[in-house]
């Protein structure tokens, strides 16, 4: 493995998944091991004056002959400057802060006057050429030469760089892996970790003579700008692809269409190559088959009015048998229509008018009798992650069920989750297995047909999670309720139309699914093969040179 080989395989590397930060790290870790430059015999040795630390340990690796392994301290003025209260900063100065500066890339975001920034704690001084490193944090790895006198907080260290020493050549070791790895282990404290001044002047420091630092910063500076536009351009791509997802989703979604023209469209699988691609055709799927445009309609099918009439019957014998409870929620149909258009057909309802919902509660914790020894599920919100629940995190006691007369809702019971932490609220889920539930769950049960208008009662839950979410209310934690639940419109197709569109769902998520996996394992591949090449590069120890890159 040489520089050729990476140079071959630049624009590979820059396109695996995380490949132009990989790249970027790969520059600097061949930079400062002396691999990215030739050496010129007519260079001088370099030497320093100062004296090393001899109790550090030492260096790790071999570099040139004419480079020497120093220590930081001895390279620089380390955190040299004097120390200004803010009061006597000038208004129209420069006052950096941390924030100012871009994670690992080490841009400057803004620039501010010590007038636009209030500010009342002690700062520290630097002049133009000096390096200033954040100690905060180590690890965002920010790093830049000052090209202006200034001020800064006392998190940045100003460096002043000693003669025979270029200050944009120490920006490439404060930013190397090698001295990333120093910081970690060297640096305390836990929630904000600092690297200490005494740590911080014995880190290893790989110093070659001042001819060749410049042309490793030039190289450097010319290796980053390609990695800068290969990021512009993958940007772009992002975006335009986007924007031509949306727009054929779009289009589907405004005209009925053959799910087949989807599928075997001969673009189909450049449109649908990102996570968020096939999440947006995941969501026009179900769109689809809510509006009635992912199957054909049969006028033979019975009318969804037919099919709603003999639910009231069913939900009627189980009142009268005392299996449930009537309720005051009456929803006029006419206040549904208007959102879409469904086929002629179908009809608008509730999702109380196809179901019966209810919910659970919470046993007291605090009562060893409802938890010890359970044996009786126990669902909470979080649960309803999985496709479908088939275990839970708890048992509850059957003293615990009568005492607190939880409902065991039956395996097939649609589970919403009313409310929770993050993506949880609107989420919806099938039970697997019979269990209760919390009161952060809404229990839906279909008294008639249930296998099929289940399944397409579960299919609307998930196309509607957005709109759910919507419908919640509160503050820091908002929250459904069960009577938002049963009052919610719910676009009803024919029986046997359920079936298809069920059964076309299916499909078309199995080929989604298909996609991920394909897109998962392209991109595992890329990324191993990036690394490989960026690992065997960075270890090589006759890699240098990398001359050009077009």
């Amino acid at each position: 493995m040489n520089a050729r080989t990476l140079l071959d395989n630049f624009d590979l590397i820059a396109d695996a998944p995380g490949g132009v930060p990989k790249l970027r790290e790969l520059i600097l870790q061949l930079a400062v091991r002396g691999k990215l430059v030739p050496q010129d015999s007519k260079d001088v040795s370099v030497h320093v004056t100062r004296s090393t630390d001899t109790t550090e340990p030492g260096p790790k690796y071999a570099i040139p002959a004419k480079w020497i392994w120093t220590q930081l301290g001895c390279v620089i003025d380390y955190n040299y400057g004097g120390k200004t209260a803010s009061e006597r900063i000038p208004g129209d100065a420069w006052l950096l802060d941390l924030e100012d500066i871009e994670k690992d890339t080490s841009l400057l975001l803004q620039r501010v006057l010590a007038g636009d920034r209030k500010s009342t704690s002690t700062k520290s001084q630097f002049s133009a050429g000096d390096v200033l490193y954040g100690k905060l944090r180590p690890y965002l790895n920010k790093v830049l030469v000052a090209n202006s006198d200034g001020y800064c907080t006392t998190e940045i260290v100003p460096m002043k760089p000693l003669k025979g020493v270029n200050p944009h050549y120490v920006v490439c070791v404060l930013k190397s892996r090698d001295f990333l790895d120093f910081t970690a282990a060297r640096s305390y404290g836990m929630k904000m970790p600092r690297l200490g001044t005494e740590d911080a002047k014995r880190a290893p420091f790989p110093l070659p003579p001042l001819p060749e630092q410049k042309r490793i910063v030039a190289k450097v500076d010319e290796l980053m700008k390609r990695c800068d536009e290969l990021e512009s351009r993958q940007k772009e791509r992002v975006a335009h692809h986007k924007t031509l997802v949306a727009s054929c989703l779009n289009a589907l979604s405004g005209t009925k269409c053959d799910p087949e023209f989807i599928i075997h469209h001969s673009t189909f699988n450049i449109l649908f190559s990102s996570p968020e691609s096939i999440a947006e055709l995941r969501k026009t799927i179900l769109q689809l088959a809510v509006k009635g445009q992912l199957v054909a309609q049969d006028p033979r099918d019975e009318p969804a009015t037919v099919l709603l009439r003999k639910i009231a019957a069913a939900k009627k014998d189980l009142f009268n048998a005392g299996v449930i409870k009537t309720s005051d929620i009456k929803v006029p149909i006419e206040k549904m229509k208007g959102r879409y258009s469904v086929p002629g057909n179908w009809c608008w309802t509730n999702i109380e008018s196809v179901s019966v919902v209810g919910t659970g509660s919470t046993p007291s914790r605090s009562n060893s009798a409802y938890f010890s020894s359970g044996s009786i599920p126990w669902v909470t919100s979080s649960a309803t992650s999985a496709e479908t629940i088939d275990h839970t995190d708890n048992l509850i006691t059957e003293i615990a069920q009568k005492e607190t007369r939880l409902r065991l809702y039956p395996s097939g019971t649609v589970i919403v989750a009313l409310y929770g932490q993050g993506k949880t609220r609107g989420q919806s889920s099938t039970l697997g297995i019979a269990a209760t539930i919390n009161q952060a769950c809404a229990a839906i049960q279909i008294p008639f047909a249930v296998d099929t208008i289940r399944s397409y009662v579960l299919l609307v839950f998930k196309k509607m999670y957005d709109e759910i979410r919507e419908e919640a209310a509160g503050g820091a934690q908002p929250n459904l309720n069960v009577a938002k639940i049963k009052a919610m419109a719910v676009p009803l197709p024919p029986l046997a139309e359920q079936k298809r569109i069920v059964a076309k769902v299916h499909e078309l998520m199995v080929m989604c699914d298909e996609l991920e996996a394909k897109l998962t394992q392209s991109n595992a591949v890329a990324e191993k093969l990036a690394k490989s090449v960026v690992g065997r590069v960075g270890e090589n120890e006759n890699c240098c040179c990398l001359i050009s890159i077009n």
